[in-house]
C-alpha cells in the first residue's frame, strides 16, 4: 500500500490546490511502481489488466456524466488499479466516495455548500488508501 500512497501524493497535492493535474507524471509513477511490482511479487499482464478496469468504469461514468468525474481521477484509479490490484482499487474507491459524501452532506448541512459544489476526490482516495493499510496491517 505504501506504492499507491507514493502515486497519490503528486495528485493529491495538485486536486486539492487546483482541482487540476498533470496525467503524465502519474503515467510515470504508475510505470515504475507497476515494474517495481512486477520485480518483487507474482504480478502477470493479466493482473495488469484487471487492475486497469475500475479506472476505465470511472472514464465511461466521467464521459457519461459529462466529466462530473474528471478524467484525471479515472487516470489515477487506473494507475491504483494497477499498483494495488483490482479488488483493492474498488475498496479503496469505495471508501473513498463514502468519505466524500458524507464530508458533502455535513456541508450542505452546515450550509457551506450545495449539491452542485465540486470537492476533490483524490484526497479521499488517498484516506482510503490509509484505511485499507491500517486494516491489513
Amino acid at each position: 500500500m505504501a506504492e499507491c500512497l507514493i502515486l497519490l501524493i503528486y495528485p493529491a497535492i495538485a486536486d486539492i490546490r487546483s482541482r487540476k493535474f498533470y496525467v503524465e507524471p502519474v503515467a510515470v509513477i504508475t510505470a515504475i511502481l507497476a515494474v517495481i511490482r512486477f520485480i518483487r511479487q507474482p504480478y502477470t499482464g493479466m493482473d495488469l489488466l484487471l487492475g486497469c478496469i475500475p479506472g476505465f468504469i470511472t472514464l465511461v461514468i466521467c464521459l457519461i456524466t459529462g466529466e462530473a468525474i474528471g478524467k484525471g481521477d479515472a487516470a489515477v484509479i487506473t494507475g491504483l488499479g494497477m499498483i494495488a490490484g483490482w479488488e483493492d482499487t474498488c475498496v479503496i474507491c469505495m471508501i473513498g466516495l463514502l468519505l466524500c459524501g458524507m464530508l458533502g452532506l455535513l456541508l450542505i448541512i452546515l450550509k457551506k455548500a450545495d449539491r452542485k459544489t465540486g470537492l476533490p476526490f483524490i484526497p479521499f482516495l488517498m484516506m482510503g488508501v490509509l484505511i485499507v493499510w491500517c486494516i491489513r496491517r
